[in-house]
């Protein structure tokens, strides 16, 4: 049955290739609200894809029944498993020739049968999703199947003929064009691209892109452990920070509660590095809360409720801090080879010997007001030079940077207390 509008009709064209993930789901959810602030009078899939994650397959579900907007799917090749989940959500479905749909047993990444308790609930989505858009529940259960754990295992699987004979199909189709062309009657076609901006979020969204990320979050507060100080490794593990959580934030997979976790890690590790001398309680602590973090945002867990979450994908969010942590230790190794055959290292080790030397033992006399050079950073504790000789020093107020000019104010014991030269 052709639709007829006074106008032409203004079909937005949505792309749903490859996997069913949060880069996909957000691709969805600002499809839809471009179609509705375009007052858009169909929206159109266009899917290949062989599936995906679960809760992201039932977002777009729930997205796509509670649209006013008619939403139809032309399946071009595959709606496997999440696939087949999205399009029976659909208004309507169509399919190209040789296409398949169905097939949506709940598999991990070993494509081993998850656990009963997961299918049945998998079942009853389908069925719902069936069942409000007019079409056979028994045949969408039948998709995930009954009896997984035996042999005698039956998963549904339909081709375009078969969708069509079944009625989970209006018709055959070789393009977008021709699906058009036969059920309306005029139309104009806008293409769903995303914007610069969210191309650039999703481009951080990505799984590869994410493991440098943590790569780069992981080394920055490496190095501000082995050199403290606000500097260019705490930037860059703060930069690093912002560009892991920001996206998942605007995309709506990212809890308050997990960012909170992390920015307690982070506060324990500040404190480890700024208060509390050596590394203990408090920085390992703070370790184990922000490695946590990272872990949880890669998941989309309901608060500490895993039921739905496939140990898959919390084998590969483990995985790939591991990745990155190894990469960090060869970060390091390498980076500890090169930089001790370079010069500006040999002077460096220079100078530590020069500052682990025995200092001299002060003598009050004639040394309140003398004015010295500062050999380290004094944090507040470290070592100056006045005339030629070496003393430990504590600075009076704050931190003095190396080299800067001091004046010795006190003497308390065997430590010279100093002020900076302004």
């Amino acid at each position: 049955m052709n639709l007829s509008f006074s106008k032409d009709t203004k079909v937005y064209l949505m792309e749903l290739k490859g996997e069913v993930n949060s880069v996909m789901n957000r691709y969805v959810q600002l499809g839809f609200k471009e179609a509705r602030k375009d007052s858009a009078d169909i929206i159109l899939f266009e899917m290949s894809t062989y599936g995906g994650g679960v809760l992201d397959a039932d977002s777009i579900s729930q997205r796509i029944l509670k649209s006013e907007i008619p939403v139809w799917v032309l399946i071009n090749g595959n709606a496997g498993s999440a696939g087949a989940f999205i399009s029976i959500s659909c208004d309507s479905i169509f399919m190209t020739p040789a296409s398949v749909m169905g097939a949506s047993t709940v598999i991990n990444q070993n494509v081993e049968v998850m656990p009963e308790k997961i299918q049945s609930y998998m079942r009853k989505k389908m069925k719902a999703a069936a069942e409000q858009s007019k079409r056979d529940p028994a045949i969408a259960m039948s998709m995930v199947g009954h009896n997984l754990q035996t042999d005698s295992a039956f998963v549904l699987t339909l081709t375009t003929q078969e969708a069509i004979d079944t009625g989970y199909c209006e018709g055959e189709f070789d393009s977008v064009d021709d699906l058009l062309k036969a059920k309306v009657n005029k139309y104009k076609v806008e293409n769903f691209i995303l914007s610069k901006r969210e191309g650039v979020i999703a481009f951080f969204l990505s799984p590869g892109v994410k493991g440098v990320l943590i790569l780069l979050i992981l080394a920055g507060l490496y190095f501000e452990f082995q050199t403290p100080g606000i500097g260019f490794p705490i930037l860059v593990s703060v930069l690093a920070t912002i560009l892991y959580f920001v996206p998942d934030y605007l995309h709506g997979f990212l809890d308050n509660w997990e960012i909170a976790v992390f920015v307690i890690g982070l506060l324990l590790v500040i404190l480890e590095i700024f208060v509390i001398p050596g590394f203990g309680v408090a920085g390992i602590a703070g370790i184990f809360f922000i490695l946590s973090s990272l872990i949880l945002s890669m998941l989309k867990n309901d608060f500490f409720d895993f039921t739905l979450i496939m140990p898959s994908k919390i084998e590969v969010a483990v995985l790939m801090m591991a990745i990155s942590s190894i990469g960090l230790l060869i970060i390091f190794f390498t980076g500890s080879f090169a930089l001790a055959r370079s010069k500006t290292f040999k002077e460096r080790i220079a100078v530590s010997e020069v500052m682990n030397a025995s200092a001299v033992r002060v003598e009050k006399s004639n040394l309140i007001n003398q004015k010295g050079i500062a050999l380290s950073v004094l944090r507040p504790s470290g070592k100056i030079e006045i005339e030629g000789r070496l003393y430990d020093a504590e600075a009076k107020n704050g931190f003095i940077d190396k080299s800067a000019k001091v004046e010795v104010v006190n003497v308390k014991g065997n430590v010279l207390e100093v002020k900076i030269i302004e």
